[in-house]
C-alpha cells in the first residue's frame, strides 16, 4: 500500500521550525530556540532511520520503544527553561529521569510489542501534553503581555497540538488495527495533519517577535 502524501508531507513539516531559527538566527532568544530546533532535529532523524530500518527489516515497531521517551525529555528540558520560577524548573527537569525509570521498568518487566502501545506511548503522550498544557495555561495567566505576540505562546500551543494525537491514536490504533484496519490508518493520517498544524504553529512561535506587530495582532 502506499505511502499517503500526507505523511510525507508531516515528516517535511517537523524541519519548518528548524528553517525558522535559521531565520531568526543572532537575534535574541527569549526562549529556548537551540532545544526546540534539536526536538525537530530528533523527529526528523528517528523518521529517517524507522524508514531505512523498515526497509531492510520490515519492522521498525521497536525504535518507538527508544525514540518517543528521547523525544519527550527533550520536551520536558526545552519548557523547563520557559517556566516562571526555579521550583517548576526543577519540577520538569525531576520529571525527566522518573520519566525514564519508569519506560525502562515497563519494556524490561512487561512485553513491550503488548504493552507499549496500549499503555506506554498513551503515557508518554499523556506526559508532553500535560507539561506543554501546563506551561501554556500557566504562563497565559500569569501574562500581561498580548498572547499573539509572545514566542512561548505559539510554540507551547503548537507543542500542546502535537502530543494530543500521541495519547489518544495509539490506544484507538491497539484496538481496532485487528477489526478496522481503514479506521486506524484514517486515524494515523488526521494525526498528521493536525502535526503538520502543529509545527505550523511552532515555526512561527520562532519568528513572530521579529515580525511587525501588525501582523499577528499585537499592538
Amino acid at each position: 500500500m502506499a505511502i499517503p502524501l500526507v505523511l510525507h508531507a508531516q515528516v517535511v513539516a517537523q524541519a519548518l521550525p528548524i528553517v525558522a531559527a535559521l531565520v531568526a538566527w543572532g537575534r535574541r532568544k527569549p526562549v529556548p530556540r537551540p532545544r526546540v530546533v534539536l526536538w525537530c532535529a530528533v523527529l526528523v532523524a528517528t523518521d529517517l532511520i524507522s524508514l531505512v530500518v523498515a526497509r531492510l527489516e520490515g519492522n521498525n515497531l521497536w525504535l518507538a520503544y527508544f525514540a518517543t521517551p528521547l523525544e519527550v525529555g527533550i520536551v520536558l528540558w526545552l519548557l523547563s527553561e520557559m517556566q516562571a520560577t526555579e521550583l517548576l524548573r526543577i519540577t520538569y527537569w525531576l520529571a525527566i529521569p522518573i520519566m525514564g525509570t519508569a519506560v525502562v521498568a515497563l519494556l524490561l518487566l512487561t512485553d513491550p510489542s503488548v504493552t507499549y502501545a496500549r499503555w506506554i506511548a498513551p503515557f508518554l503522550g499523556l506526559l508532553g501534553l500535560g507539561a506543554s498544557l501546563f506551561a501554556l495555561v500557566h504562563r497565559t495567566i500569569s501574562s500581561r503581555q498580548p498572547l499573539t505576540g509572545q514566542d512561548w505562546f505559539w510554540i507551547c500551543l503548537g507543542l500542546s497540538l502535537f502530543w494530543t494525537g500521541y495519547v489518544s491514536v495509539p490506544v484507538f490504533a491497539d484496538t481496532f488495527l485487528s477489526s478496522h484496519v481503514e479506521w486506524v490508518r484514517w486515524a494515523y493520517i488526521g494525526r498528521a495533519w493536525t502535526d503538520i498544524a502543529a509545527f505550523f504553529l511552532i515555526s512561527w512561535g520562532m519568528v513572530c517577535q521579529w515580525v511587525p506587530a501588525r501582523l499577528h495582532g499585537s499592538s
